[in-house]
């Protein structure tokens, strides 16, 4: 048991982001391309470049983090690697900002 506790003490602990605010940061929105409306808007580049380069390094791909030059180069980069998914891996409970 010690073992497995040890385990998922070294698991890197990434804040949530959502698959809409990554593509966002990107400068891509989330496929309405109307500007008009959207609440978010000043919320949309929240998520920084050192973020992104973190969330790369965190799934194995920190020397793409290294080569991508713009923003979006990172957002195409991140959107390869990670597998999103709306729930939990562990818990099984959906995920929430913050």
């Amino acid at each position: 048991m010690g073992e497995i506790a040890e385990i998922v003490r070294k698991v890197p602990v990434e804040e949530f982001v959502s698959e809409e605010d990554v593509k966002r940061a990107g400068g891509g929105g989330s496929g309405s391309r109307g500007s008009g409306g959207d609440d978010n808007k000043g919320e949309c580049c929240t998520v920084s470049v050192a973020r992104l380069k973190r969330m790369l390094k965190n799934r194995g791909a920190a020397e793409a983090g290294e080569v991508c030059k713009e923003k979006s180069e990172l957002v195409e980069e991140i959107l390869k690697v990670r597998k999103y998914n709306e729930e939990c891996a562990i818990c099984a409970e959906k995920y929430e900002e913050g």
